[in-house]
């Protein structure tokens, strides 16, 4: 999740007119999503996803929001002040704007914080419509939250932390309306049968006007937000997950603006429209090849780490992102993407200060991987990987439809079959479901890294109750759940950085997963509109929606 905003302070009267005189308040705008969300509720397991971030980003409230170059700040709409008053005990006291509300005009104020925070601390005392335990994205951060008490108006909001928590300000952000989902529920209110103006309610620029499962997802100007209003009548968020159809749509002015996974020949087709503007800029997300460790073969830390040296990620990337992106490189990193201050390079199994050379597996290593096989039991015979008997053969699966996830399942596919495994593609529609029932064997797909590293703490942390809600792969470390710990209580941030460094070094002896390569991020729109930026954060171009516009 992202948690991280553009400096939106509320404009004066003058400035206001000014804006709208510039842009026709009555024109709207489409633009591509590449994926359909299964829960419109971004705060649980299922629906947090970019797509849907896309959407809820300026309906839902965040306190803070990230900006194109990842620098976080406070909505200044939203919030008059947000204060660390205390380290021990840790206290954050926010205070709201008194005229901060929902569309149906109940205040934004601390009954919304007490709530996100029950539905996202972990806590068993807790629960959901029915009494069921809460499904949340993620706890960090709020299962350290030991109390939240409030002024009587409701405007002060003091969060008392039982341990230190680093990256507080990714918290609260964004925000569910309280008093909808405790009626319809958390876990199942916002699912797409259920999705409506009575549920999907918005206390930011934009409101729910209309979802049409399978086409789009419509938001109108909300006229009840008390900061600037949007330059746009209508955002159409339409679904299109086939990037040949994003190509045609954006040539035939079908579809205005678009935030696709950038592949080869839908860059091509897109420069040969002369009306488009593009904004390509390396992001947050990287690729990356995942092991289910629940898989026997699997298992075998060996195998993962022999199926990671047949790989030359130096090499994919010149076939893939590489032919129309420059300067992207392999992500040795988890927690960290190249370009970041933090980044060091521990694909070697260690973690210094100033570490950034290539490690073991930027390049392929065929004949090392062959060795560390017959070192641990396996047999190669006629091309054919074999242990106690057993041919070595796995699935590989990734989004059905995505060009540049094909292309890599293609090139692991053809090294694999270097090392005598034998792999078959079997993709899938529904990526989030085939993660949640950890129904593969190999996988590719992407994860965002954002400003606050503790926003991966669910990939990577063993999985409980309350902690690792996204980890897909069966993976438990102690070591790396003390480090995680350890990191998210060190308010010194060199000292928190050094910690996560030291777990991404043990998750690269462990193979837990390969990253591929920081994937280049790319906004392309018709040069008509106006105010359109990339955003490098998973937040995308819509950290800045209310902004965009047509001239008159």
């Amino acid at each position: 999740m992202v948690r991280g905003r553009l400096n939106r302070s509320t404009a004066s009267g003058t400035a206001k007119n000014r804006a709208a005189a510039a842009f026709d308040t009555n024109a709207g705008i489409v633009y591509s999503l590449d994926e359909e969300p299964v829960n419109f509720n971004f705060l649980t397991s299922d629906g947090n996803g970019v797509a849907m971030l896309q959407i809820v980003d300026r309906v839902w409230p965040s306190v803070f929001h990230a900006d194109p170059a990842a620098i976080v700040s406070m909505d200044k709409a939203l919030m008059d002040s947000v204060t660390l008053v205390s380290s021990n005990p840790q206290t954050v006291v926010y205070n709201v704007n008194h005229r901060a509300t929902w569309q149906d005009g109940v205040p934004f104020n601390a009954d919304d914080f007490v709530y996100n925070w029950q539905a996202q601390s972990g806590l068993p005392q807790y629960t959901d419509v029915g009494g069921v335990p809460f499904d949340a994205a993620s706890t960090v951060g709020y299962n350290q939250i030991a109390s939240i008490t409030a002024s009587p108006d409701k405007f002060t909001v003091t969060t008392t932390y039982s341990t230190p928590f680093a990256d507080w300000r990714s918290l609260f952000s964004p925000m569910a309306p309280a008093h909808i989902m405790q009626r319809v529920g958390w876990n199942k209110g916002l699912l797409p049968a259920a999705v409506g103006a009575g549920t999907f309610i918005s206390a930011g620029p934009f409101l729910f006007a209309s979802y049409t499962p399978g086409k789009d997802f419509v938001l109108n100007r909300n006229p009840q937000y008390w900061g600037t209003p949007s330059n746009l009548a209508t955002v159409d968020f339409r679904f299109v997950n086939d990037p040949a159809q994003v190509a045609s749509g954006l040539a035939g002015n079908e579809i205005d603006a678009s935030y696709p996974q950038p592949e080869l020949d839908l860059v091509r087709q897109l420069k040969k429209v002369p009306t488009l503007k593009f904004d390509e800029r390396p992001g947050l997300t990287y690729e990356h090849l995942d092991f289910n460790e629940a898989n026997p073969f699997l298992a075998d830390v060996n195998l993962r780490r022999a199926i990671a040296l047949s790989i030359d990620r130096t090499d994919l990337i010149a076939q893939t992102v590489g032919q129309y992106a420059t300067g992207i490189v392999p992500d040795n990193n988890h927690f960290f993407a190249p370009g970041q201050p933090e980044y060091r390079d521990n694909s070697g199994g260690w973690t210094t200060a100033t570490a950034t050379a290539g490690g073991p597996y930027d390049h392929a290593d065929i004949e090392g991987a062959r060795r560390l096989l017959a070192g641990s039991g396996y047999i190669l015979s006629r091309g054919v990987l074999t242990r106690a008997g057993r041919p070595v053969t796995l699935r590989i699966t990734s989004t059905l439809g995505n060009t540049l996830r094909t292309a890599e399942e293609a090139y692991v596919i053809a090294q694999l079959a270097k090392i005598g495994i034998n792999a078959t593609e079997q993709d899938t529609a529904g990526l989030r479901t085939t993660l949640s029932w950890h129904d593969f064997d190999l996988i590719i797909f992407a994860w965002s890294d954002t400003p606050f590293p503790s926003g991966s703490d669910p990939i990577f942390q063993t999985k409980t109750r309350s902690t690792g809600a996204q980890n897909y792969d069966s993976y438990a470390n102690r070591t790396v759940d003390a480090l995680i710990g350890l990191a998210g209580l060190e308010l010194d941030h060199a000292k928190q950085v050094s910690l996560y460094n030291q777990a991404d070094a043990i998750l690269w002896k462990d193979m837990v997963t390969l990253p591929l390569f920081q994937k280049p991020t790319l906004l392309v729109y018709q040069s008509r509109y106006k105010n359109m930026v990339n955003n490098i954060t998973t937040e995308g171009p819509v950290s800045s929606m209310e902004q965009w516009g047509l001239p008159k």
